[in-house]
């Protein structure tokens, strides 16, 4: 081969060369253009993520401050019911009639406090249930 040859040969080969650079850079500009986009992507869902476990958070706490609340007014109402039942047990060692007059009043009320604490009951099962799927579905966020 001639030395002409030669040069002409070298010169395509570096200029095929360039293009393979120029063509590999652009291509690399495109994949690190994509990851790019994907990570924001991941981001953003990672923090809608965190901010949907903040909430679940928050709610659990909140059910578990309502559920706390419902335990003393169940305590309370418990306290009521018991207090109730003294008064009478003292009121019939006064009066037979006195007994005949209030046991109405305290059957009804007695009733009353009962269905209240059914339902203050059925309210604190519930949430506690709800607080149990709150947990299962934070778990599943984690």
């Amino acid at each position: 081969m001639s030395a002409k040859h030669l040069k002409l040969e070298n010169k395509t080969m570096d200029r095929s060369m360039r293009d393979l650079q120029k063509s590999f850079g652009h291509m690399l500009a495109e994949k690190v253009e994509k990851m790019d986009s994907f990570n924001d992507t991941i981001n953003a869902e990672k923090n809608a993520l965190e901010t949907k476990l903040s909430q679940l958070s928050d709610v659990i706490e909140y059910k578990e401050q309502s559920q706390e609340n419902l335990r003393k007014s169940l305590s309370f109402e418990q306290g009521r019911v018991q207090q109730l039942k003294e008064d009478l047990d003292s009121t019939y060692e006064k009066t037979f009639e006195h007994i005949k007059e209030y046991e109405g009043r305290v059957s009804t009320i007695s009733e009353r406090l009962n269905i209240q604490q059914q339902q203050i009951k059925a309210r604190l099962d519930a949430s506690e249930e709800e607080i149990e799927g709150l947990k299962k579905k934070k778990s599943t966020l984690r």
